[in-house]
């Protein structure tokens, strides 16, 4: 079973009326992720991840990826260099870290359906904590 596990370090609302995509995308709600089979964990526990980034780009990734039976498509951490390969051979997925040796083998759908549930756990995360309050248009486009 694949499960994508994130838990929020940094998850300050402040000024969440006027936050620019900029910000969304690269100093907002910091976490850790743990990609995780039945075998194998992929960790990046490293405090600085952008959740909700992280979450539209496997979101671009999974979607770009469906309708192919085989591709292969890369997310840069651009804070670090360090990069996810997932490759798609019809109905598998390979995600390949280049900061560990770690390679987990699942089916695409397991992936697809783990994407979608950590996109929607974060939006919901963000709406849970802005009720009631004006948000800034640039986040109301990810939401």
């Amino acid at each position: 079973m694949y499960k994508i596990n994130y838990d929020v370090i940094d998850g300050s609302f402040d000024k969440i009326e006027t936050i620019r995509d900029d910000k969304l995308r690269y100093n907002f709600l910091l976490g850790n992720v743990v990609f995780s089979s039945d075998e194998v964990k992929i960790e990046m526990e490293w405090h600085w991840i952008p959740l909700l980034d992280f979450s539209l780009c496997l979101s671009y990734i999974a979607n770009a990826l469906s309708n192919k039976e085989k591709a292969s498509e890369c997310f840069d951490f651009t804070e670090s260099g360090e990069t996810l390969e997932f490759s798609r051979d019809k109905a598998n997925l390979k995600i390949v870290p280049s900061f560990c040796s770690n390679i987990i083998e699942i089916t695409f759908d397991e992936f697809n359906k783990e994407v979608k549930k950590l996109h929607d756990d974060i939006r919901i995360y963000i709406k849970e904590r802005t009720i009631d309050r004006t948000i800034s248009d640039d986040l109301k486009k990810y939401l």
